[in-house]
């Protein structure tokens, strides 16, 4: 169904004041307001007393008056207009946001990860998926506090959105566990990325936090080419490749390979 005239006017409108500034569209209004003030007392003047009208009432009643409003007026109706604006803005980016580690969250994730996922079937382009984890997050918790375990997530976070290419999309998916989408990346690629990661957050030194020893993190991948599943059995294989990291020591890599056509069968023709 279809939007009334009005609200689209309103929507050509906002984007304008937006698009222009208060400034400009506070002078745009109060030069429009003046014109139409000198037209319409002019009329009301000419029929009330007479076509003889002193150019001083005109000038008295359809430009002074709205030159002293309408500044005022058309300032704070922009202004309320522009606030609106950004606090709409404001919660669309946390909508689409974790509060905690300021990454993408799991609902944004899967709905950009389905568009890319057709985009490469489309193209037949390869495409995998990471799904990773922190090792015994829960004794870190339990030893040190769940406040201390909110900053190792978001240091964790913080560290794989640097680690990864900028095309990357990387979300927090749930708890402790991180999801990420590469683009055009094969099985090898990504088992290049999941590697880089792991290292990374091997690495990471978290004495700032009173942790007597790092954390790691275990990794499963999935790939895909030519043969697309959907997002959803993606992401399944890279959580059991993910559990069999785990199961094989934690700190670990598990790889799920694309699946491969098997070849036609020649056809049989009869003699």
């Amino acid at each position: 169904m279809s939007k009334p005239s009005g609200y689209q006017l309103h929507r050509v409108i906002t984007a304008w004041m937006l698009r222009v500034g208060i400034a400009r569209a506070t002078l745009a209004l109060t030069a429009l307001t003046v014109v139409l003030a000198v037209i319409g007392h002019g009329s009301i003047l000419a029929v009330v007393t007479g076509p003889n009208v002193p150019l001083e009432n005109w000038i008295i009643a359809a430009i002074l008056v709205p030159i002293l409003i309408t500044p005022v007026v058309s300032w704070m109706v922009m202004s309320m207009a522009f606030d609106l604006s950004n606090a709409q803005a404001i919660l669309s980016v946390a909508a689409l946001t974790d509060q905690l580690t300021q990454v993408s969250n799991r609902h944004f994730f899967v709905a950009q990860a389905e568009l890319e996922l057709e985009q490469h079937r489309r193209l037949g382009a390869p495409l995998s998926v990471l799904m990773l984890d922190i090792d015994k997050f829960k004794v870190v918790n339990d030893t040190y506090g769940h406040g201390v375990g909110d900053l190792v997530l978001v240091k964790t976070a913080a560290l794989c959105r640097e680690t990864l290419r900028g095309g990357d999309l990387f979300a927090r998916y749930g708890g402790e566990e991180f999801a990420v989408l590469l683009p055009l990346a094969s099985a090898n690629d990504a088992a290049v990325v999941a590697e880089k990661l792991r290292r990374a957050v091997s690495e990471m030194d978290l004495s700032a936090l009173g942790l007597k020893a790092g954390i790691t993190i275990s990794i499963g991948v999935a790939a895909q080419f030519g043969d697309y599943s959907s997002l959803q059995l993606m992401l399944d294989q890279a959580d059991r490749q993910l559990y069999v990291a785990k199961k094989a020591g934690r700190n670990r890599v598990g790889i799920s390979l694309p699946r491969r056509r098997a070849p036609p069968r020649p056809a049989v023709v009869a003699c």
